[in-house]
């Protein structure tokens, strides 16, 4: 399928200024501008779906990079929040197109499109280092790139004695000092919900949890990034978020501390995934190989704090004591009940906006 008929992907590609007639060049001495065909934009353009700010550039800082140096393929990525992804995933394969080739989601969120079927088959013959993945990652249409776990963050300059479980959020010195990411917010009321009421889907149990919460004040952020500002401003004692975020937030100044919580940490696998009508389906499953090599693992370790997906992708031990967790704490980790966030998701959406948000 090329742009000519796929109109969710033209738009996507003219947004980065490769559609819709391709790239103008500025008219020098009264000629008109160069354009692209279509064609070689199609052929060599592989639009990844992604997060911005980090994320994003540390994709085209490594994998980008990688893959135009030594295959000639154009790696842009096309930013915005997880929920317009997973959107425009689905109804891409509703209508048997693509806006992007290649998209990255958390785990919860890409196993829905896999269930759904928005997304392509990975082969693993065209994408080797699949076998390198530890394979309780491994989903249905996409390979694993990076992970973490949510655990319990918090300021060290204001809190003597660390938290220890989940429910130590709710002691009376953390009145008012409680904060979240709307954007992590399943993960955060299945965190709560486990400590409060023994499972991750005791949503029930969640909910008179964070009420009882709010009653003594919960802030909440608009984005993750937004969380750090609250404790550089000294406005909050704690969060629950990844591990990953502590290590970047102290890179930047910050003096946080980690918690891995008594009831076992939660944790995110961050996954890249295939539309099921990408066009360009060679070029993206040789840009999947390039996720799960260990040097493009490895960078994402050292610039973001998140560990690697694949067997063969060795951090450091220095690294690792800030990012890792033991063989206890894996062990350890509460499992995602994948299918219930799928059922009820909105449900939760919804609750969480309309009692908790703002």
């Amino acid at each position: 399928m090329s742009e000519k008929t796929n109109p969710g992907r033209r738009r996507a590609l003219k947004t980065m200024g490769l559609g819709g007639g391709a790239l103008a060049l500025a008219t020098l001495g009264g000629r008109r501008p160069w354009r692209m065909p279509q064609a070689q934009a199609a052929s060599n353009a592989i639009v990844v779906g992604t997060w911005g700010g980090d994320y994003g550039n540390a994709i085209l800082s490594t994998v980008g990079k990688m893959a135009q140096k030594q295959a000639g393929i154009d790696v842009k990525t096309l930013v915005g929040g997880v929920s317009s992804r997973l959107t425009k995933v689905l109804v891409d394969a509703r209508g048997k197109q693509s806006s992007m080739d290649l998209l990255a989601l958390d785990d919860a969120s890409m196993y829905e499109c896999g269930s759904r079927g928005a997304l392509a088959n990975v082969d693993d013959r065209a994408v080797p280092r699949l076998k390198h993945a530890f394979p309780q990652f491994v989903l249905k249409g996409s390979v694993p790139h990076i992970y973490s776990a949510m655990v319990i963050v918090y300021n060290r300059d204001k809190v003597s004695k660390p938290p220890k479980s989940v429910k130590d959020l709710w002691a009376k010195e953390y009145a008012g000092k409680v904060g979240f990411a709307d954007a992590n917010f399943a993960f955060v009321v299945q965190m709560i919900a486990n400590a409060f009421g023994g499972k991750p889907s005791a949503f029930k149990a969640a909910q008179d949890a964070l009420l009882t919460l709010k009653k003594s004040g919960i802030t909440t952020f608009s984005s993750t990034d937004a969380t750090a500002n609250a404790f550089r401003g000294g406005d909050m004692l704690a969060t629950l978020v990844w591990k990953a975020r502590a290590f970047m937030w102290n890179k930047a100044g910050l003096n946080l501390g980690v918690s891995v919580p008594s009831e076992g940490a939660f944790p995110v696998v961050f996954d890249i995934g295939m539309e099921r009508y990408s066009p360009n389906v060679e070029n993206a499953h040789r840009v999947l190989n390039d996720f799960l090599l260990p040097e493009n693992q490895l960078a994402f370790a050292n610039l973001m704090g998140y560990l690697p997906t694949v067997d063969d992708a060795k951090v450091p031990a220095d690294l690792h004591a800030k990012i890792g967790f033991t063989d206890a704490e894996r062990e350890h980790f509460v499992k995602p009940d994948y299918a219930y966030i799928e059922k009820h998701n909105i449900d939760i959406s919804n609750w969480w906006s309309q009692n908790i948000s703002g």
